[in-house]
């Protein structure tokens, strides 16, 4: 009974401390965010507290300026950074824990400006285009969005009024427009490079561009093998105990996956879809702790083929933008893509699986979405180049005014080639009449050439 009470005062504290987070996330600065825990020992008798709680989704340990003491983990379940700690506190005592945090739920104004400068450039290399008013038009709609975005923004700045929570919100509203203004933006880049000219840096985005894919597949001879060491104890210093063994396993491991269970068994949760292994009752002397070592496929250092596959693709482009001449600043980039490639390969992560092993690969992963998302941005642009540049020639489309004067010129040709068909066809009847007209009763076609041949 007395430890169902620990245990029930324990469960208490935790909600309260989930309580006091939610409540206290302040803004410090223009760059600075501060989260201000909490830890409540609501019993009159010391005791240690354990301080856990996640970091916003999208932080990482960079952005952290200040733990204030606390310690800082990686949840692989749920693919957020979390603050820890355990501190001992007194009867109904309470401490409080600020954690310094980087504002980075803002779109730089340079960023904005960036895309707006984009638009007018782009614009401006259109003048001579019969694409020219719906360019204009585009530009006047990206330049509305970055307004609308600029206003947003300024109104959810956090200060008295706009919480925290409000702020990010925003920031998330924000980034949807700027996608749209990323798609105008990519279709005035399109319009330049249809008629030959160079854009300069890709920084809008193609709907017609390729997906991310990740499902570059290992035969299962070149998968590493990963052990989790998953601990039991019973904790009682006087009493066997039946102790039960459950331990959900990262989203990326699948039944298959696992090589040697290590005595457990292994199912799968019908309802999340996550993989688990587990076992019932197993007898723990008193104090006695037992280790199951659970054999799996590692899962995680699994990049360098995509690397590989990533860097022949850039590697193809830039060969084909090679032919073509005049992207220089397409080029450019495509070499940038490269070298970050090489510096991705290059990296080291960690050497034992650990949740900081799990953070690095899967953070490495995302990266290359990035490096990924900017080469099928390339191959997508090099569909308006090709339509208009064959065999490493430049050819500008025809001008409206050129177009319809071809037009004219095919429509007199078939006026001249239809009268020649008519007089031709008319001179052809006449002679026929004539020969008609000579013709007497009763004697054939033959016969009357005879007779006016006897005539003549």
């Amino acid at each position: 009974m007395h430890r169902n009470v620990n245990r029930l005062h324990g469960l208490l504290a935790a909600a309260l401390l989930g309580v006091a987070l939610l409540s206290s996330f302040a803004k410090v600065n223009a760059a600075q965010l501060i989260l201000r825990i909490k830890a409540v020992n609501p019993i009159e008798k010391s005791q240690p507290i354990k301080i856990r709680t996640n970091l916003p989704q999208g932080v990482k340990p960079e952005d952290v300026i200040d733990l204030d003491g606390l310690e800082i983990g990686y949840d692989v379940q749920n693919d957020v950074y979390y603050a820890h700690k355990e501190v001992p506190l007194g009867p109904k005592a309470v401490e409080s824990f600020d954690i310094t945090i980087k504002d980075i739920w803002v779109i730089s104004d340079n960023r904005l400006e960036a895309l707006g400068a984009q638009a007018r450039t782009l614009v401006v290399m259109l003048a001579a285009s019969e694409s020219y008013n719906s360019a204009n038009a585009l530009r006047q709609q990206v330049e509305a969005g970055i307004l609308k975005i600029r206003e947003h923004q300024a109104s959810n700045v956090i200060k008295p009024g706009v919480a925290a929570v409000q702020h990010i919100a925003a920031y998330e509203a924000n980034m949807k427009a700027l996608g749209r203004v990323k798609r105008d933006i990519g279709h005035l880049e399109n319009l330049v490079l249809a008629t030959g000219q160079d854009p300069g840096r890709l920084i809008g985005d193609d709907r017609r561009a390729l997906r991310i894919r990740r499902d570059i597949e290992l035969p299962e001879s070149d998968y590493g093998t990963a052990v989790i060491q998953i601990s039991v104890q019973n904790t009682s210093p006087s009493e066997t105990r039946p102790i039960d063994v459950k331990r959900y396993l990262p989203s990326e491991v699948s039944p298959e996956d696992v090589l040697d269970p290590g005595g457990l068994n292994v199912a799968t949760d019908p309802e999340s879809g996550l993989s688990y292994v587990y076992i019932d009752d197993v007898s723990l002397e008193p104090g006695q702790e037992k280790v199951f070592d659970v054999k799996i496929r590692d899962k995680w250092n699994v990049n360098m083929p995509r690397i590989g596959a990533l860097r022949n693709n850039a590697s193809n482009l830039l060969s084909r933008i090679n032919e073509k001449e005049a992207f220089t600043s397409i080029e450019t980039s495509l070499s940038g893509m490269i070298l970050e490639l090489d510096k991705i390969e290059a990296e080291k992560g960690p050497a034992a699986l650990s949740p900081d092993y799990v953070a690095f690969y899967r953070d490495q992963a995302k990266h290359l979405d990035e490096v990924e998302m900017k080469i099928n941005r390339v191959r997508a642009a090099l569909k308006p180049i090709e339509k208009t540049k064959k065999y490493g020639f430049k050819v500008k489309p025809p001008s409206m005014k050129t177009t319809w004067v071809v037009i004219w010129i095919i429509l007199v040709f078939l006026a001249f080639l239809s009268l020649l068909f008519f007089l031709r066809w008319y001179g052809k009847t006449r002679e026929e009449q004539m020969w008609t007209a000579v013709v007497k009763p009763g004697e054939s076609k033959g016969d009357a050439e005879s007779a006016n041949m006897d005539t003549e």
